[in-house]
């Protein structure tokens, strides 16, 4: 059981309380941004910047150590929630039948209705995967393309879960 928030402009302020309450009743909080597909491919007027989201997460990184004993990143996609996304690390095959990496939708491998197989994706994919930091590419992408500035260790997790003290 678990809160999953998508953080903008009218829940940002929400999150600190949203993750503390989720703490205190053994629930899985899932903190993470609006995915850069479909109709945010562009943004949203309710979008939150790369430095709002740092500065949250840093907050409820503050509170999960001070109040809790969890040290954690605090970066994205998930707040300290180890370090990597899980749907990254799949494929996603669309109502149409295309086959995408995730559905931030970076990466595209062909479509199943016309022939086109999952072992034939994964062979693509998995070059791909075998690089792969952590954190949310299409996110990245996104926002590096807005700021014009790099926030890539903003996006990729450390490479260690996060630990009880």
């Amino acid at each position: 059981m678990g809160i999953n928030n998508v953080i903008f402009n009218k829940t940002i302020d929400e999150i600190p309380e949203s993750m503390i309450y989720c703490r205190d009743n053994n629930m899985a909080v899932i903190c993470s941004s609006f995915i850069p597909s479909g109709r945010t491919k562009k943004g949203s007027e309710e979008q939150v910047s790369a430095k709002e989201l740092q500065e949250v997460f840093e907050k409820v990184r503050k509170i999960d150590e001070e109040k809790y004993g969890i040290i954690h990143s605090g970066l994205m996609p998930f707040i300290g929630q180890g370090d990597t996304c899980n749907e990254y690390l799949g494929l996603l095959i669309t109502i149409l039948g295309d086959v995408v990496g995730c559905v931030g939708k970076t990466e595209e491998y062909g479509n199943v209705k016309n022939g086109y197989t999952l072992k034939q994706a994964w062979e693509k994919r998995l070059p791909l995967l075998q690089k792969y930091k952590g954190g949310c590419p299409p996110r990245q992408k996104f926002y590096e393309s807005l700021e014009g500035s790099d926030f890539s260790k903003f996006f990729e997790q450390s490479q260690t879960f996060f630990e009880i003290k």
